[in-house]
């Protein structure tokens, strides 16, 4: 099956187990959808989450800056370390004004969103012209079915890995790569928690109170 692949010796099973879902999204959207270029900025809304860690260190890896946001202090600390070039800790701030301050009132070229809702309709507002929103999902929120319409060349699509693997199923060779990068320490896959499978629930729980920084895993 394309979705079994060898990992280097330096690479962790559970470092192995959290990366894929994480950092293919990440890769692929950015890619595809997001078309993010060296020098670009990058908004990535929830930016403490699997996809949130990965796409920094991505968009770092490629050249391009980075605005993440997040809800405390602390996890915006981590978020520079890993390599986002400013952060918005949403708890005391509201995330649009300090957008426009960091890309003086320009807007970010790409945005990553994942919360959907209120958040999803004011994150069209943060795009430059020509910028381009990808959603993964609304983990708090809908999201409009159809694309809304935009000006001055921003658009807005939904991105999803599994459709794009379908449609795509050698491009799952790129795991290959990231495998390699994380293997020399140049990706960290960030594991928040672990919870036994017989713990579902409490793992479901600690993701909806949003306290994770990471990927949060179930063992067996």
């Amino acid at each position: 099956a394309f979705e079994v692949r060898p990992t280097p010796d330096a690479v962790t099973s559970a470092q192995a187990a959290a990366l894929p879902t994480a950092f293919l999204t990440a890769w692929f959207g950015l890619k595809t959808d997001g078309n993010l270029k060296t020098g670009e900025w990058l908004l990535v809304q929830g930016g403490s989450s699997g996809v949130g860690t990965a796409a920094i260190q991505i968009a770092k890896h490629w050249g391009a800056k980075t605005i993440a946001t997040t809800g405390s202090e602390e996890k915006a600390h981590r978020l520079r370390k890993l390599g986002a070039d400013a952060t918005i800790d949403v708890s005391q701030n509201d995330f649009l004004p300090e957008v426009m301050r960091v890309t003086n009132n320009r807007g970010v070229d790409v945005l990553l969103e994942m919360i959907g809702g209120e958040v999803y309709q004011k994150s069209l507002q943060a795009l430059a012209p020509g910028g381009r929103l990808f959603s993964i999902g609304g983990a708090f929120g809908a999201i409009p079915d159809s694309p809304p319409a935009l000006t001055e060349g921003r658009k807005a699509t939904r991105f999803s890995i599994t459709n794009y693997l379908k449609a795509k199923p050698d491009d799952f060779k790129q795991l290959d790569e990231i495998l390699k990068l994380v293997a020399k320490k140049k990706f960290q896959v960030i594991i928040g928690k672990s919870f036994p499978l017989a713990e579902t629930r409490a793992a479901q729980r600690y993701l909806e109170g949003r306290e994770h920084f990471g990927k949060v895993m179930l063992t067996m």
